[in-house]
């Protein structure tokens, strides 16, 4: 199982890092969970007009990968306790 975490790029292509994942995922013979963590920390400093394109862009990034049979993890609060907790959730 492969956990990945978008951070800063919302989209599916290009995107080494998730290519990296699918292309570990198939060699395992495993999945990947995407992840993404709405961040108090980031948000606070975010105008309404960047809150409003990261919604955007993050609802098109689910479109995606439900258009691919899947979909992707959206959590609220603190990516530290978050990444620990699905990554244990996982094994």
């Amino acid at each position: 199982m492969q956990l990945y975490w978008h951070r800063r790029t919302l989209q599916p292509s290009p995107n080494p890092g998730l290519s990296t994942a699918f292309t570990a995922a198939e060699r395992d013979d495993s999945s990947v969970v995407p992840l993404f963590v709405l961040d108090d920390a980031i948000l606070s400093r975010a105008d309404g007009l960047g809150v409003a394109f990261m919604l955007g862009s993050l609802r098109e990034l689910r479109d995606w990968y439900q258009g691919h049979g899947g979909d992707i993890v959206i959590q609220h609060g603190d990516p530290t306790d978050i990444l620990c907790r699905i990554a244990q959730t996982l094994g």
